[in-house]
Order: C-alpha cells, then sequence, then structure tokens
C-alpha cells in the first residue's frame, strides 16, 4: 500500500508505519476530486429540541447522535432525516443526572448511549431505543474521553493524574476494574490538557487514538493498545517549552507557530483513511487504498468548486463512505451574504446555478434553527 504525503516517502518498520508529513507539500485540492454526492440535514427542534452548540456527531445504525456539553447539556437523538426521536437532558445530581457531560459513547453489544459526567465522576447508561435509564456507574478518576468495545473500556485521562497512576490510557473491564494501562504521562505535560476535535474511531476490531500533542496514531486490537503510526513532521516538531506556563494562552501558539501542533480525527475503513493535523492552518489528508490515489490539502479551501457550503475544519464522524460534517445557519447565511457582496452580478448567477442544492436548502434554515449536518460521500474507487 502506497501512503505518502510528500512524495513517496513511505517507511515501514516492522508492524509500524512511518508517514512523512510536510505542509509545504500540501496542494490545491478540491472536493470534486473526491466526492460524490452533499446532502444537507436540517436537525429538528420539535421535542423539545434546541441545540446550542455541537462537540460530538456519531452516526449508529440509522440514527444521529449529536451531543451538546456547553448549553444544552446532553445526547439529541434524530432519524436520518433529521426527525427528532428523543433527548437526554437530565440536569442534577441523582441518579441519572448529570451537570457536566463531558463526552458520550454509543455501546451497542448494550444497546446503550453512556454519558460521563465530569461533575460526579461516573458513566450514565441510556437505552439505545428509548433513552430511558439504565444505571449509573462511578468511576474512581477523572478522564477527557473514552470508548467501550464490546467488552472493553478506554479511557483517556489527559494527563490527569490519579493516585499511583501515571499512564494517560486505562483499559478496564465493564465493571471498572482496570486490566492494563498504556500511553505514560510526560512529565513535562502533567496537568496539560488539550482536547482534540475526535481522539477514537472503530472499525472492525480495531479502535483508533489520537493523543493531544503526540504524532502518534494508536491501535487497540486483540487486547492490546500499540503504536500504529508514526507521524514524521521533519523540522516542524513541537519547539522545547511548549508545555510550559504561559500567561497568555496566545503565547504558546505563537511559539509553535512554524510546528505541527497536533494530529486528529483519524478514520480508517478496509478501502479509505483520513486524518487532520494543525500548523498554521488546517491541514487533512485522505487515502483512497484500493487506487492508492491520495490528498492532502488545506481544509479550508476544498469548498470552492462543490455547493457545500461552509465547513467546519474536521469532519465529525465518517460511516459508510461518508464523511459528516455540521455547520450553524448564521455561519451558512454569513457566507451567502459574502459571496453575493463580493460577487459580480454574472459571478453570483453563476454561483446560484453551481449552489442550487445549498441555496433550496438556506431557505429552510432560520439563522436561530438548530445547526445542520452535512454528509459528504466519497467516490467509489475501482
Amino acid at each position: 500500500m502506497v501512503f505518502s504525503c510528500s512524495g513517496n516517502d513511505k517507511k515501514v518498520d516492522a508492524n509500524i508505519e512511518t508517514i512523512e508529513v510536510d505542509p509545504e507539500e500540501a496542494t490545491e485540492v478540491f472536493l470534486s476530486g473526491f466526492v460524490d454526492e452533499i446532502r444537507f440535514v436540517k436537525l429538528s427542534t420539535e421535542k423539545n429540541s434546541l441545540i446550542g452548540y455541537i462537540d460530538k456527531v456519531r452516526i449508529v445504525e440509522d440514527k444521529i447522535f449529536v451531543f451538546d456539553s456547553y448549553r444544552a447539556k446532553g445526547v439529541f437523538v434524530y432519524d436520518m432525516d433529521g426527525n427528532a426521536l428523543y433527548n437526554i437532558v437530565k440536569p442534577g445530581s441523582g441518579p441519572g443526572e448529570f451537570l457536566e457531560p463531558n463526552d458520550f459513547v454509543i455501546d451497542t453489544t448494550s444497546n446503550a448511549i453512556i454519558i460521563y459526567d465530569g461533575s460526579a465522576v461516573k458513566f450514565s447508561h441510556y437505552d439505545l431505543d428509548t433513552g430511558r435509564f439504565i444505571k449509573d456507574q462511578k468511576l474512581d478518576f477523572r478522564l477527557s474521553s473514552f470508548w467501550s468495545t464490546k467488552d472493553r473500556y478506554i479511557l483517556f485521562l489527559n494527563n490527569h493524574i490519579f493516585k499511583d497512576n501515571r499512564n494517560n490510557i486505562i483499559i478496564t473491564d465493564k465493571n471498572l476494574e482496570i486490566l492494563s494501562t498504556s500511553l505514560k504521562i510526560r512529565p513535562d505535560q502533567k496537568g496539560f490538557h488539550y482536547n482534540l476535535p475526535r481522539t477514537f474511531y472503530e472499525h472492525k476490531e480495531s479502535v483508533y487514538f489520537t493523543a493531544p500533542s503526540n504524532y502518534i496514531i494508536y491501535r487497540y486490537k486483540n487486547n492490546n493498545f500499540s503504536e500504529y503510526i508514526k507521524l514524521d513532521v521533519g523540522d516542524k516538531n513541537l519547539p522545547k517549552g511548549y508545555f510550559g506556563e504561559f500567561k497568555d494562552w496566545r503565547d504558546r501558539f505563537k511559539l509553535a507557530e512554524n510546528s505541527i501542533r497536533a494530529f486528529s480525527n483519524y478514520y480508517e475503513d478496509d478501502g479509505f483513511r483520513y486524518f487532520t493535523y494543525f500548523g498554521d492552518t488546517i491541514y487533512f489528508v485522505l487515502e483512497f487504498k484500493n487506487s492508492g490515489e491520495v490528498f492532502h490539502g488545506v481544509h479550508n479551501e476544498i469548498t470552492k468548486d462543490m455547493g457545500s457550503g461552509p465547513l467546519m475544519g474536521w469532519p465529525d464522524d465518517y460511516f459508510n463512505k461518508t464523511l459528516v460534517y455540521h455547520q450553524t445557519p448564521r455561519q451558512l447565511y454569513d457566507y451567502l451574504n459574502d459571496k453575493k457582496q463580493t460577487m459580480s452580478e454574472d459571478e453570483w448567477d453563476a454561483f446560484k446555478f453551481k449552489n442550487s442544492d445549498l441555496l433550496r436548502f438556506s431557505q429552510r434554515a432560520t439563522v436561530d434553527s438548530n445547526p445542520y449536518i452535512i454528509f459528504l460521500k466519497l467516490k467509489s474507487q475501482n
């Protein structure tokens, strides 16, 4: 398999692949190069489904699961046409209630939604079909994000230290008994918490994980957590002192302005893989395995030739050969208004023709309505 971000530079060391990544090698990439179809889904506000901010989107078993940890503080469930099914918004400190929902997962083995409450430091389980409360599980330590397999939890602590633990990954059984630990916390990163848009993704028997400010993609398979891909960024490593204390967070970013800060949103299946990385802007790398075709570009430039409208900086999820994004009606209206104001009459007419589906969709969304979902169906590869 050929996978290259810089020329044809790919190295394999035993079972660990090394990929050389250089932002200067990014080329002009448009959606039409790899996307076959775009679909917009308006999320209903019925059944008290008012979403303020989207942290996470999951597509599982023909349902859309939307997580808002900041404003509405809960999980909202829709069918694939955006019709509200139910929501789990349970403010409080009693059984099945939560004050600081920090993450959620879908556990198809137990047919449950599991929400982690950072305030009570517990998992709350709810029926996947109805949202009915099932049980709480108390944890002994705080975490940042987690994943659930058929018989394990994979917990990411994000440099939180508890008791004698000095590891960022803890593997437990479903009763939260610790089975193993991995990924030791670096001394210079103790207490340094940096969140990524998406840390876990599962395909078949593999769970993939990306850690903040780490140039390695990990894989959990056959009860083994190990390095899967090393990303070689050349001279763009984070500088010494990046994890030190700064009075102003902007000083930290200024120190790393010529560096690659992190990789995130790694998705892989039998015919495709994708990841995002953060440098002076947001980049992405996408590979079609069968053809060996690789797209390496700047994310905010990919929408110039196809009617997707504005996209967030990274896809929220990937399923069935489809990348999933979300966006707000306000961003869409600002985007369309800017186009209309800055284009000539002929340019605007051409834009309307090319973006007819987007413009029709914009007429259905109001500025104060829920965010909407964008499905980008990838092209078939031989």
